[in-house]
């Protein structure tokens, strides 16, 4: 069970950072991001940011899925663990609280989808 909800969160991640950098390369979404403060294509700054969000992103990942055994890479101190499932707590909160209708349709439950991976991970 811990393997799939890994996977699982590995694959949403992967949906999320396949977002970000269809912003970072000008892809007309501003208004799925950021609390939809740009409509359309978002300026340069925002794009440069939404690359180093994929970092962020495959880097959650990785200690989502190392810590569920599923990497051959060791998992590493527990604390990253807890600090991801944190931040994939508070951006579960973030979307689904944006003043962003389309965002908050959209990433809310992508978000949660991956939370509940991240927690079952968390408690096996």
């Amino acid at each position: 069970m811990t393997a799939l909800a890994a996977y699982l969160y590995v694959a949403l991640a992967g949906v999320a950072a396949l977002f970000q950098i269809a912003l970072a390369i000008g892809a007309p979404w501003g208004q799925l991001a950021l609390g939809g403060r740009y409509q359309g294509r978002p300026p340069p700054l925002v794009r440069l940011l939404a690359l180093v969000q994929v970092f962020v992103i495959t880097g959650m990942a990785l200690v989502v899925a190392s810590r569920a055994g599923i990497t051959g890479i060791p998992a590493g101190p527990r604390w990253v663990f807890w600090l991801v499932l944190l931040l994939t707590a508070a951006s579960s909160v973030g979307n689904l609280t944006t003043p962003s209708r389309p965002e908050r349709l959209v990433w809310g439950p992508v978000t949660m989808a991956m939370l509940l991976p991240a927690a079952v991970v968390a408690f096996a």
